[in-house]
């Protein structure tokens, strides 16, 4: 359970990453509210095609937006030793690259039709495929920021 939430503050950092590099270097930007903030959209993605960076953790390589990660890095109090917990080694986590654009596949989204959960409210069903290491939570926000 430990390693989910680190994990998913991982993830966190990575999104604040990618967020500040988007803002830097592409153009056609929307936001979209989460529970921690904003997530940013590009309205064109090939702007990100090949863009890779760092899930922060121990030994995590310095890329492309070095001074990006410096600024979360400091806004947060951390510092990539923080990743390293001797106590419970194997909560201990490395640091990866991650690519900022991911090809979904096999994507399905149903006619929306009521929702047995939340009377007078529809839902839609959708399933896709992604690459190993990529969150369906951004796929569907992306998704819902068009609705």
């Amino acid at each position: 359970m430990l390693r989910l939430y680190i994990n998913s503050y991982q993830s966190y950092l990575w999104n604040e990453t990618l967020a500040e590099y988007s803002r830097q270097h592409c153009s056609g930007l929307h936001e979209v509210p989460y529970s921690q903030g904003k997530l940013i959209f590009s309205d064109d993605p090939t702007q990100l095609q090949k863009v890779e960076l760092p899930i922060i953790g121990f030994g995590y390589q310095e890329t492309i937006a070095p001074d990006i990660i410096a600024d979360i890095l400091k806004k947060e109090n951390l510092a990539p030793q923080d990743f390293i917990i001797r106590q419970i080694p194997e909560l201990t986590l490395e640091g990866e690259l991650r690519e900022a654009i991911v090809e979904v596949k096999e994507m399905k989204i149903s006619p929306p039709q009521p929702d047995e959960l939340n009377p007078k409210k529809n839902k839609v069903l959708i399933s896709f495929i992604l690459p190993k290491g990529s969150y369906a939570t951004m796929v569907i926000k992306k998704v819902m920021s068009y609705l």
